[in-house]
């Protein structure tokens, strides 16, 4: 009786630690025992989402800061730009020789989300590893070779969609959930700022000086404009009331002779 007593005692632990094993396999990330339902493919498939927009959100900070303190270009190849407080600002119009106007180098909202979708292309291969996302068990996660950035910058925030196709499918049933793209929103005012900085630039290139005090009372304070003069130049530095992101371009001035 001792026996069989002692033979059933570790028959009980013995089933015990195994239902403890496949619970805690069951809950590991990505795991599954039993094939996983349309639920577990929605809860794994939002882990997914929170990874991608994170990664986002790591790869566009900085280029989209980055694009409105340098006056709307990422690159800045020699004699676009001057250095101001220890950044590159581009110039954004072009001294006139004996003219106190300038010439427009038009820049245009298209052409800084061309540069934003080419630097986010490559800050996303730093983050974006769907081999880590890897499923054990039977789960297979299908992921593009590739994906498309596409940015959009509106007056208010700067949009940012990954179209990066993404499937999970369970191996014995028939559950599958597909994701095509992943959204991040940025809530910098580029679009509002750039605005701002091409009716000064029409205006210095129509009448050669802009009078930033009566175009911030026109607007009631909603924008403060800073204009600084380092010779021969000008800079103007621009945000919104009550925001720390800033937009600012130079204006080529012409040296005394």
């Amino acid at each position: 009786m001792r026996k069989r007593g002692q033979i059933t005692a570790f028959v009980i632990i013995g089933v015990v630690i195994v239902i403890l094993v496949l619970l805690l396999l069951y809950s590991k990330k990505n795991v599954f025992i039993f094939s996983p339902s349309q639920e577990d493919l929605n809860k794994v498939m939002s882990d997914i989402r929170k990874d991608m927009i994170s990664c986002i959100g790591q790869a566009g900070d900085e280029p989209i800061r980055r694009i409105a303190l340098q006056g709307g270009y990422l690159s800045t190849p020699e004699g676009t730009y001057r250095r101001y407080d220890d950044v590159t600002i581009s110039y954004l119009c072009y001294n006139m020789e004996d003219d106190s106007r300038c010439r427009n180098r038009m820049l245009r909202k298209v052409d800084m989300e061309q540069q934003l979708n080419e630097a986010l292309d490559f800050e996303l291969t730093k983050c974006i590893d769907m081999n880590k996302l890897k499923a054990w068990g039977q789960l297979d996660i299908q992921a593009a070779k590739d994906w498309v950035v596409e940015t959009t910058i509106n007056p208010e925030s700067v949009q940012v969609v990954v179209n990066y196709p993404v499937t999970l499918i369970s191996a014995k049933s028939n559950a599958v959930l597909k994701e095509d793209k992943f959204t991040k929103t940025f809530n910098y005012p580029l679009g509002e700022l750039y605005k701002v900085s091409q009716d000064v630039i029409n205006t210095e290139s129509t009448y050669g000086e802009f009078d930033q005090l009566t175009y911030m009372l026109a607007y009631h304070g909603k924008y403060r404009i800073e204009k600084m003069r380092p010779y021969p130049d000008k800079i103007y530095k621009m945000n919104k009331e009550d925001s720390n992101y800033y937009f600012q371009f130079a204006i080529q001035g012409e040296p005394l002779t």
